[in-house]
């Protein structure tokens, strides 16, 4: 089962997938619709964890955007689990390579843990991602990610995260790569 498990979560984590969509909203605003999807094995713990987040955005006012939408995360050590799914609406404004957001998410998961409800949070995320085309559906790419984020349901002192991959990227399908 672990290797099951494990050769998922790898094959999970080797696809990306991008379906960028965007149609115009009544009195020309703009209404776009983001995603992001990963999964990766939980080395010390056994299992898995994996994500997908959906949201739509709508500019309301100058660089302003209103946004709606669904998280649902599920996370299988070797014992135990949990599967959660949470509905947000958050504002954001674009700086750069950088976003400022702040986001209010309610928190449903079985089982039930101390972590579920209500779940405010706020600060910046952002990246730099390049991708140059060398043939057909070829391609090397490099991302770079950062997030200084507040939880205050966890602690109101903000966690920073940082990394950077960079690799080759080969075309299967529009919108989807290995």
């Amino acid at each position: 089962m672990r290797k099951r498990l494990w050769a998922f979560s790898l094959l999970a984590s080797l696809l990306t997938f991008h379906f960028p969509i965007s149609t115009q909203a009544k009195g020309n605003h703009t209404l776009s619709f983001r995603t992001y999807g990963e999964a990766s094995t939980l080395e010390a713990e056994g299992g898995s964890s994996s994500s997908l987040s959906s949201r739509f955005l709508r500019p309301i006012f100058g660089p302003l955007s209103l946004y709606a939408g669904l998280e649902l995360e599920k996370y299988q050590p070797r014992s135990g689990g949990i599967d959660r799914v949470s509905p947000l609406i958050g504002l954001e404004i674009p700086v750069s390579f950088f976003r400022l957001f702040t986001e209010f998410r309610y928190v449903d998961e079985r089982p039930k843990t101390g972590y579920g409800a209500n779940d405010p949070r706020l600060g910046l995320t952002g990246g730099y991602w390049t991708e140059r085309i060398l043939a057909h559906s070829f391609s090397l790419f490099s991302d770079t990610y950062f997030e200084y984020i507040a939880l205050p349901r966890i602690r109101w002192t903000p966690s920073a995260i940082a990394f950077t991959k960079t690799g080759i990227r080969i075309g299967i399908a529009r919108g989807f790569s290995l």
